[in-house]
């Protein structure tokens, strides 16, 4: 029975995978296009571009005496031009709220989503995200975590926005940095499809690596050119992991082995030996867990994917330093990637067949590369 069950699983992804390549074919309409609708079996998303989109909403909903909530981000506040007396927000339990706006990072989208459970169902509360940094996927994806004091349980599923906002006008006025922390979580994507399907059995398709491949370089060109353009390249990958998730209806295609030995080198920096990790943002996490992924799996290698490209990269935008990786290599000599695996034991990752030899010989080829840069 449960090798039937698991041939039916099998049989079900493989109908997916095919729809993955389709996610690029939507990128190309919205890199031409500033507003955009996906549809799918979750309902529709109304995907926007372009300056002042934020603002504008507020105002537009103020004049109708449209009732909505704003999670806001301090970060981002001064960025709104607007005083906290301007924004209209409601008490958490009121009734009749139309609309949910998160503004921010995981913190504010992961609240937004939260609420949701607490609001009339009869109201039909929808929810628009606005991400600012583009720091992460959260903005995308239907996942939250119910938050009590300093101990976060276990996410659940809430709603996907209803629209996404990437309001350039806030984003392009952010420190660099900030935006460039997203960049980890678009090259972590490759490395999680490629855990997912190899622990499967399954393997995604030549076409989707090829797509894949493709809009990481060009978001890496536009990104070392400075071009105006890499902004709105990063939110579309972002976007694209979203809709993987979407397609397969499981958050572990997006969040594999890199994102595992994120979460592992996170747990870490609660040592005090360790407490620069704390410093990190989970993009520049994840992008240390492509590294070690690469390392691991050179067998992975594709195009841009390779372990000297992705640290060469890495120290070019600034998203790693040699600091990080003196802890980032004692930490894998003393049992990161077992951590890795603890961290969520029941995901299923490739990471769970790696041995102690493997990752002795990750360390010295990451040392290498690192110190031939």
């Amino acid at each position: 029975m449960k090798n039937m069950i698991n041939i039916a699983r099998k049989r079900c992804l493989s109908k997916n995978i095919d729809e993955l390549e389709e996610v690029y074919d939507y990128a190309k309409v919205i890199q031409i296009k500033n507003t955009n609708t996906w549809i799918d079996k979750y309902g529709s998303t109304k995907i926007s571009f372009g300056p002042y989109l934020i603002s504008n909403l507020i105002k537009k909903w103020n004049q109708k005496g449209t009732k909505y909530i704003i999670c806001l981000s301090p970060l981002v506040r001064r960025y709104l031009g607007i005083e906290k007396a301007k924004i209209r927000f409601i008490g958490k339990y009121s009734r009749n709220i139309k609309w949910i706006l998160s503004i921010g990072g995981a913190r504010e989208h992961n609240s937004a989503k939260e609420y949701l459970f607490s609001t009339d169902k009869s109201c039909s509360t929808k929810l628009v995200t606005a991400p600012a940094p583009l720091s992460n996927d959260s903005f995308g994806t239907n996942l939250s975590s119910p938050c009590f004091g300093n101990v976060i349980v276990p996410s659940r599923q809430s709603a996907y926005p209803a629209q996404i906002l990437i309001d350039s006008s806030i984003l392009e006025d952010m420190r660099e940095e900030f935006n460039i922390s997203g960049v980890g979580e678009v090259m972590g994507l490759y490395y999680s499809l490629k855990d997912y399907f190899a622990v499967r059995k399954l393997s995604p398709t030549r076409d989707l690596l090829l797509k894949i491949e493709r809009s990481v370089q060009n978001l890496a060109i536009k990104l070392k050119t400075k071009d105006a353009i890499w902004l709105k390249l990063l939110a579309i990958a972002l976007i694209e992991k979203c809709l993987f998730m979407r397609i397969i209806s499981d958050n572990q295609i997006i969040a594999g082995g890199d994102h595992l030995i994120a979460y592992a080198i996170d747990y870490c920096s609660m040592n005090r030996e360790y407490e620069h990790f704390s410093k990190l943002s989970h993009g520049e996490k994840v992008y240390w867990g492509s590294i070690v992924m690469a390392a691991l799996f050179p067998e992975w290698e594709y195009g841009f994917f390779s372990l000297k490209k992705l640290i060469a990269f890495g120290f070019e935008i600034g998203i790693i330093e040699h600091k990080t990786y003196g802890l980032l290599e004692k930490c894998l000599k003393n049992g990161l990637i077992e951590l890795a695996i603890k961290m969520r034991p029941n995901r299923l990752t490739i990471l769970s067949s790696i041995s102690q030899r493997r990752i002795q010989k990750s360390c010295d080829e990451i040392y290498e590369c690192i110190n031939a840069t």
